[in-house]
Order: structure tokens, then C-alpha cells, then sequence
């Protein structure tokens, strides 16, 4: 698995946990300062 796939995996267990039931998007992108 790649470490995107690993992070889109630990923020879906973790959106589960904090908003059961609600819907989500997960994306990548770059941050800049």
C-alpha cells in the first residue's frame, strides 16, 4: 500500500469516529504557507 492509501484509511476510521453517520470527502492537495 502506498502512504496515501494508509492516511485515506486512519482519516476514514477516525471520520467514523467522530462523525458517525455523516458523509465525507477525503483529498490531497498542496499546502502552502
Amino acid at each position: 500500500r502506498t502512504r496515501q492509501d494508509e492516511v485515506t484509511a486512519e482519516g476514514e476510521r477516525m471520520l467514523r469516529v467522530m462523525h458517525p453517520g455523516s458523509s465525507y470527502d477525503i483529498r490531497f492537495g498542496v499546502v502552502r504557507a
